[in-house]
């Protein structure tokens, strides 16, 4: 056996905010915990190694699903988060595989359990099945398969005498082809009724070569692979071959119609680098316009007129190029292409990197992007004079982006970094424009009355379309609609999917008040989310962390409250708040990490600075009586965060409650720990806080072991 090892993302939506101080177990099949770890301020864990077969075994055709080890992977609920489970994650040796998670809040009118979700990881394997005849344009694939899939040397000298000046390095112009941002993938064969899942098309594209192939071949091999399943991809974009037959999809994950995409599967970070850098490269016939229908299949159970990807890796053992393999297959005209046309994309990299020292607008877009983006995430440092000139502070923020996202931290900006910073800011600043324009249209508190259907009109329209694409960018199930005041076939889409997803029946496409009333609830939760950061606790974070030799007001404020956790917690030291950070207030810093399950490292980060005021104001809140009036959804004040606090003491001896941000608002995520917490003690399960769930939860608190 070796190692491979294993990173975990874990952000909310399509990378717009990261989830920090969240609780991941890593377990073997048999549900044996082997890690329990946490996320950082950027939403990722640390780098962890498993166990995986020898890599030589990845090598062997037939041997599809002795090449890796799989493990389950569990985020619990927390903070308004209902638990997921993914289960099969693949590691194998010597690679590292990338689990991004993108969580969901707790469905509305459900406790955490019943919200939970579970995804199943299909095992990674070439193709396996044949297409269907009427599955793609014929005449595309009119050429015989060109040998089996093993060469000679001989063979191979011939083959490159062959094509003597036309072997290809530099990718030809095609602007003319739009590479999409997103991709309608149908989660099974045409029509069959199955969810459709809108992705961004470079992760659709990570998620299918991580599903196809596996990350141990040689990189010829992988990478003539993904050029032939971008331009597979491209093909059924271009040709609107299943929209023209009346379908709401680009694509299925069918594969014997189609790719292999596995919904919430790992990826591996060799070939999603390799992917950063081919995204907009595809196949094309001269004379062609269209992107190649670039048909292949494994090779060995299945063979078609196409590439054999098993056939690739003794093609690429031998030396071959990964134009040279594609040639081998696909017909001697066959180039590849670049395309610079992006949808929902701006500023197109110029072809050649940008390095320190360098200045323009090119520099000051890079700098006014990276600086959007560091709102979100925090530890990509500010670049204080975003004034186009290409410095140390520019380079220092280009390389933790690069590390955020997966990609060599070098801190220059090539092809691949350039795209990936575009990427990521109009994700953040879209999620900004839609909150903004939330409060343009007056979201309140309670839904609209009306009942809206097919041929409905109106500002009450108006604001259904809104809260659809707004939940749409968290909830990928759910197909953006076009918002013009009209309810028409694509809106009633959105709203079957949102009723489905959320299990209201009938899912009809009609907006009632249970519809409403949902709609509203997953709004809100969201709303508060992006508002409410979780670990947002205390004084601001000094954006510096405190560690031996730190002095200060700061380092008092963490003393101060120290002191106050250990008269509850013994574990921890008793120190003196003297505001200079000496070896007795890294002892008891070290020893509150250890308490919470933090990384133990003796330094007040972000996320220990967050946890250390959490718990010292839910030791000093005091508990006044009940205050007169049941407290229920959408009241805030202290009395709110009061409860709340007791609460989380309460969960943290009770695994069923989970914990909530004591923020003052009574939200419906309030709302549901508390329903679940009166299942819990046998009362009401009603979500409102009377004079009995009041006493109930102040006595229960009372009965803690100190």
């Amino acid at each position: 056996m070796q190692k491979g090892y294993l990173r975990i993302e874990l952000r909310l939506g399509n990378n717009y905010m990261p989830i920090p101080n969240a609780n991941i177990l890593v377990k073997e099949p048999n549900g044996n915990i082997i890690y329990n770890i946490f996320t950082d301020e950027m939403g990722s864990t640390a780098k962890v190694d498993l166990s995986a077969p020898d890599e030589v075994i990845s090598y062997e055709p037939g041997a599809d699903t002795t090449s890796f080890s799989t493990y389950d992977v569990e985020v619990p609920a927390f903070g308004g988060y209902a638990t997921l489970t993914i289960k099969g994650v693949q590691i194998f040796p010597n690679k590292l595989a990338i689990l991004p998670i993108h969580n969901f809040p707790i469905a509305p009118n459900s406790t955490p359990e019943e919200s939970a979700m579970e995804i199943i990881i299909k095992p990674t394997s070439p193709l396996t099945e044949t297409e269907p005849e009427d599955s793609g344009p014929a005449q595309q694939s009119s050429f015989s398969q060109k040998k089996n899939i093993f060469t000679t040397n001989i063979e191979r000298k011939i083959r490159i005498m062959d094509h003597e000046g036309k072997t290809q390095f530099t990718p030809l112009p095609a602007n003319d082809i739009t590479v999409p941002n997103y991709i309608t993938v149908h989660l099974g064969p045409p029509d069959s009724d199955a969810l459709n899942v809108r992705v961004p098309f470079i992760d659709y594209i990570k998620n299918v070569a991580s599903s196809e192939i596996f990350p141990t071949w040689p990189e010829a091999a992988i990478k003539a692979n993904i050029y032939a399943q971008i331009s597979f991809a491209l093909n059924r974009i271009f040709t609107v071959w299943y929209r023209s037959r009346g379908y709401d999809f680009d694509i299925t994950n069918s594969t014997a119609y189609d790719q292999s995409f596995v919904y919430g599967r790992n990826i591996f970070e060799n070939i999603s680098q390799y992917v950063d850098g081919m995204f907009n490269l595809f196949l094309r016939r001269l004379g062609r316009r269209e992107p190649f229908f670039a048909q292949y299949c494994n090779g060995t159970t299945v063979t078609c007129d196409g590439l054999s990807q098993w056939g690739t890796v003794p093609l690429a053992e031998e030396g071959y190029t990964p134009f040279e393999i594609l040639t081998y297959y696909y017909p001697e005209d066959i180039r590849i292409f670049e395309s610079n046309n992006f949808l929902d994309l701006f500023g197109t990299y110029r072809g050649y990197p940008y390095v320190e020292g360098e200045s323009g607008d090119d520099i000051r877009l890079i700098q006014d992007s990276l600086n959007r983006i560091s709102a979100n995430y925090p530890l990509i440092p500010i670049i204080s004079e975003p004034n186009g000139f290409f410095g140390p502070e520019t380079t220092e923020a280009v390389k933790v982006f690069q590390e955020t996202f997966n990609l060599t931290p070098d801190g220059i900006v090539g092809k691949d970094t350039w795209y990936a910073i575009i990427r990521i800011f109009v994700g953040v600043a879209r999620l900004g424009e839609l909150t903004s324009e939330g409060i343009r249209i007056g979201i309140g508190s309670t839904p609209p009355t009306s009942i809206l259907r097919l041929g409905s009109r109106g500002e009450d329209v108006i604001e259904l379309q809104f809260i659809l694409n707004f939940i749409a960018q968290f909830y990928p199930i759910i197909p953006l609609v076009i918002n013009n005041g009209v309810f028409t076939e694509n809106t009633e889409q959105a709203v079957i999917a949102f009723q489905k997803l959320f299990f209201i029946e009938p899912a009809d496409g009609i907006v009632g008040p249970r519809t409403w009333n949902d709609l509203y609830y997953v709004y809100k939760v969201i709303e508060h989310i992006i508002a409410n950061p979780i670990g947002a606790y205390g004084p601001p974070y000094p954006e510096e962390s405190l560690r031996v030799g730190s002095v200060g007001h700061e380092v008092m404020l963490v003393q101060s409250c120290l002191r106050e956790i250990s008269a509850v917690y013994p574990s921890i030291p008793e120190i003196t708040a003297d505001g200079i950070y000496g070896p007795a207030t890294e002892a008891a810093v070290r020893a509150f990490q250890i308490q919470f399950n933090l990384f133990a490292d003796g330094i007040v980060g972000r996320i220990t600075w967050n946890k250390i005021f959490e718990i010292c104001s839910q030791i000093n809140a005091e508990i006044p009586s009940y205050p007169g009036r049941p407290l229920r959804i959408d009241d805030r004040g202290e009395d709110v965060r009061y409860i709340q606090n007791l609460i989380n003491l309460i969960a943290e001896f009770y695994p069923n409650i989970p914990p909530i941000l004591p923020d003052g608002w009574f939200g419906p995520v309030t709302e549901s720990i508390v329903r679940t917490f009166q299942t819990e003690f046998g009362l009401t399960p009603d979500g409102i806080i009377g004079p009995e769930t009041w006493n109930k939860i102040v006595e229960v608190y009372q009965e803690l072991p100190q």
